[in-house]
Order: structure tokens, then C-alpha cells, then sequence
């Protein structure tokens, strides 16, 4: 009878030790999430995690908003904006501690008041080029700030400004006979750029990604690995309904879709991503009177760190033409 109560008192002690030992690590993440330390922070999470303690669901769910930050706040210092912001508007929408997802409120709002800025170094950039009569290279340069926007939600001297700059790059392009703006540019290392012969959009995949046969009405093209799938294509607009807006369209996937994870309406373009099956979907589209242009990029949700630079180059590439066919 001995030897039975010492073995549960035994037992009732080593549970004691391993719920205190969960609960010192859930505390210690606490404290590193209190310092925006996130990378430690997830490591202490983890180990309530295995400890199996009565803090085991609640450290999971700190775990993954502790990650999740980490990422963004990588992403973030990368100048991966669009990725981060992701990160950003997931931690804000999922269970988590308040402090946490009040930073990344601070850190989102940080984002798109840095927009303006990165404005202002592209203009720089393409004033540089157009000064040393690098046109083209120039050109390619304004192509990257179609990314960043139109300009409509910018100072008035910014839309100015670029309107002069765009006006006198197609004065000396047309002089200079240089080749038109859907041709075939120079891109980066391991990407090759498809240049739709119908839309005239363009995007660059990776080069070793197979293509699958293009459909005969040649609105588009499908790049895909084992893993990832590209599809890039166009299609006419104001033919279902007349008076449609890119808020038409926009309102519908928001209508249609219930688990969008981050969402950016913006000028005549939209982003949207969530997951589905697992799987990240990350689309962006472009709205014009005539003609709309689209990209959707699926990648696995647990390899989304692995894919980040991939998606990033992909979206800075793409190179929108809303003027028809």
C-alpha cells in the first residue's frame, strides 16, 4: 500500500513539474513577445507546446502569431512590402495576444505611409535615366512603379509630375524609333518574361518552369512547377454588365470568398489572398474600360517563407496593357 501511494505521489509530482515547466515557457514567450523578440518568443512557445501542459493550446496559438510576425517583420526590413503586409493583415485577423496585434497595426499603417517615399525614389530614379538619355531603361523603370500605383491617391505633384515624365518618354522614344513596349525586356537571372501576343501584358516565371499548351483563343498562359502555378491572362470588360468599375469586380470576390486573409483595393487594381486546400492564393487584377489583366500565383501555405522571393519577383513583373487588343 506504500509503495502504491508513493508511486502516485511520484506521478502527481512530475506532473506538477512538467505544467510548471510549460507554464515558465509560455511566460518567458510572453516576455520576449513584450520586447518584440518573436524569433525567441516562438521558440519558448514551442516548448510549452510539447510540454502537453494545460498551457499547450493557448502557447500554440501564440506560437503561430509569434511566427507569423517574425516573417513580416523580415519581410518587412527586406522591402517586401506586399508580402508583409500579408503577414501583417493575418496576424491582425487571428487569435492572439492584443499587444501583438496592435504592433502589426502600427507596423501596417507604417507601410503605406512609406508608399509615398518609394514613389518619390522611383521618380528620382527614372529622372536620373531620362537625364543621362537612358530611355529605355528608363521606361522599364516606370513599368516597376505601375506596381506602386497610378498615382490617383498620391499629391496632386506627384500625378503632375509623372504625367510630364511619361509624356516626355513617349516624345523620345517615338524619335528614337525604339522598339514598343511589348516586346521582349531584359530580365532578371532564372526568369524568363512571356509577353502575351493578343493583351500585350507581360511576366516574368522561372525558366524552369513547364508551360502548358496555351488556349486557342490565346488570352493567356500557365507556368507551373510541382509545387507552384502561374496563370496570367485578359479578358474584356463591360460585356456582362454595361458601367462596370474595378469595384464590380472587387465587391464579388469579397462576396464570394470568406476566408480572405489580405485584401488591397487601390486605383484600378485590387489583391487579394487567402488559403484553400492548403494551398496560398495570392491574385492581383487590373481593371480598364475595355480590357481587365490578371495573375494568380498558388503555392503551398507551410512553404510560404521558401516561396516569398518567388511571388515577390513575380508580382514586381508583371506589366499590365489596358488598351485592348
Amino acid at each position: 500500500m506504500k509503495n502504491l501511494l508513493g508511486s502516485l505521489i511520484g506521478i502527481a509530482m512530475l506532473a506538477g513539474c512538467s505544467s510548471t515547466a510549460a507554464s515558465s515557457s509560455l511566460d518567458k514567450g510572453i516576455e520576449s513577445l513584450g520586447k518584440k523578440d518573436y524569433h525567441q518568443a516562438s521558440v519558448y512557445f514551442e516548448s510549452a507546446m510539447n510540454e502537453k501542459g494545460k498551457n499547450s493550446e493557448q502557447a500554440s496559438v501564440y506560437f503561430n502569431q509569434a511566427s507569423e510576425m517574425k516573417k513580416a517583420v523580415e519581410a518587412y526590413e527586406e522591402g517586401q512590402y506586399d508580402v508583409a503586409s500579408i503577414g501583417l493583415e493575418k496576424v491582425i485577423s487571428e487569435a492572439g495576444m492584443t499587444s501583438v496585434k496592435e504592433e502589426a497595426k502600427v507596423m501596417l499603417n507604417n507601410i503605406r505611409e512609406e508608399e509615398p517615399a518609394e514613389l518619390e525614389a522611383y521618380l528620382q530614379k527614372v529622372e536620373e535615366l531620362m537625364s543621362a538619355q537612358q530611355y529605355k531603361e528608363a521606361e522599364e523603370k516606370m513599368y516597376e512603379l505601375h506596381q506602386l500605383s497610378d498615382g490617383s491617391e498620391y499629391p496632386v505633384e506627384y500625378i503632375e509630375r509623372m504625367k510630364k515624365i511619361n509624356e516626355e518618354l513617349s516624345s523620345q522614344l517615338t524619335t528614337q524609333a525604339i522598339e514598343p513596349v511589348t516586346t521582349k525586356k531584359p530580365q532578371s537571372p532564372g526568369y524568363t518574361e512571356y509577353v502575351n501576343s493578343r493583351y500585350g501584358f507581360s511576366i516574368q516565371y522561372p525558366s524552369e518552369f513547364e508551360t502548358q499548351p496555351p488556349p486557342t483563343n490565346g488570352d493567356g498562359a500557365v507556368f507551373y512547377s510541382d509545387e507552384v502555378k502561374i496563370t496570367a491572362y485578359a479578358g474584356h470588360t463591360n460585356i456582362i454588365q454595361p458601367n462596370e468599375t474595378v469595384m464590380t469586380y472587387y465587391d464579388e470576390e469579397l462576396n464570394q470568398i470568406s476566408n480572405i486573409a489580405y485584401k488591397r483595393q487601390k486605383d484600378n487594381w485590387y489583391v487579394i489572398s487567402y488559403v484553400e486546400n492548403g494551398m496560398i492564393v495570392y491574385k492581383k487584377f487590373f481593371f480598364g474600360d475595355v480590357v481587365s489583366n490578371t495573375f494568380i500565383i498558388t503555392y503551398p501555405a507551410e512553404k510560404k517563407a521558401e516561396y516569398d522571393a518567388l511571388v515577390n519577383h513575380v508580382v514586381k513583373t508583371f506589366k499590365p496593357n489596358l488598351k485592348g487588343e
